[in-house]
C-alpha cells in the first residue's frame, strides 16, 4: 500500500511540474495563451492544442468552481459524455457555458449548473470540451476522472437536485438578514 501512495504522489507531482513548466513557457513566450492575440476562443485553442487552461467567469458552478479564482482545463471529448461529466458548449449566440450532465439521452443531454435551478438540453455538436480538471485558487490540483472526492461530490450535487429551491430560497434569505443587521448596526 506504501508503494502505491508513492506511485500517486510521484504521478502527480510529474503532472504539476508539467503544468508549472507551461506556465514558464508562457511568461518567457514559448507557448502561447489561449487567450493571446491569435487565439480567440475556446474552441480555436482545443482545435489548435488539444487543451484549453483559463480562469472561469460566472458564478454557475458555485461551490466547485469558483468565479476567476479557479484554473480549468478542458480537453476535447472523446466519444459520447457520460453522467458527472462537465462539457463546455457554445449557445447559438456564441457564448461558452460549463454545465453538469445530469441525464444522458439519445440525442442529447441534459445539462444543470452546480449552481443554478434550470435545465439545459444540448446536443453533440454544440460541446466544444470537456472540464477534464482544475486547480482551486491555483493550488490543488483535482483531476475529475481520478478523484474520488470529486466523484462523491458530483454524485451527491446532483441527487440533492430536488432540494436545490430550498438552498437558493435559504441563501437568499440569510443574505438578506445580513444586509438589514449591517444597516441596523450602521444607525
Amino acid at each position: 500500500m506504501p508503494l502505491l501512495g508513492a506511485a500517486f504522489f510521484i504521478c502527480i507531482s510529474f503532472i504539476y511540474m508539467l503544468y508549472l513548466i507551461r506556465i514558464i513557457l508562457i511568461i518567457f513566450g514559448g507557448l502561447p495563451l489561449a487567450d493571446t492575440q491569435n487565439i480567440k476562443t475556446i474552441k480555436q485553442a482545443l482545435n489548435e492544442y488539444g487543451v484549453y487552461t483559463g480562469l472561469t467567469k460566472g458564478d454557475s458552478m458555485e461551490p466547485l468552481i469558483h468565479n476567476q479564482q479557479d484554473t480549468i482545463i478542458i480537453v476535447k471529448p472523446q466519444g459520447r459524455l457520460k453522467k458527472y461529466d462537465i462539457p463546455v458548449y457554445v449557445t447559438k449566440s456564441g457564448k461558452y457555458i460549463m454545465h453538469r450532465i445530469v441525464k444522458v439521452c439519445p440525442d442529447h443531454y441534459v445539462i444543470i449548473g452546480d449552481n443554478r435551478l434550470n435545465k439545459e438540453y444540448v446536443t453533440d455538436d454544440m460541446i466544444v470540451g470537456k472540464l477534464k480538471a482544475f486547480y482551486k485558487k491555483g493550488k490543488a490540483y483535482i483531476d475529475l476522472e481520478e478523484n474520488r472526492l470529486y466523484k462523491v461530490y458530483s454524485r451527491v450535487w446532483v441527487a440533492l437536485y430536488p432540494l436545490r429551491p430550498i438552498y437558493h430560497f435559504s441563501k437568499r434569505a440569510f443574505n438578506k438578514i445580513k444586509r438589514i443587521l449591517k444597516r441596523g448596526n450602521r444607525a
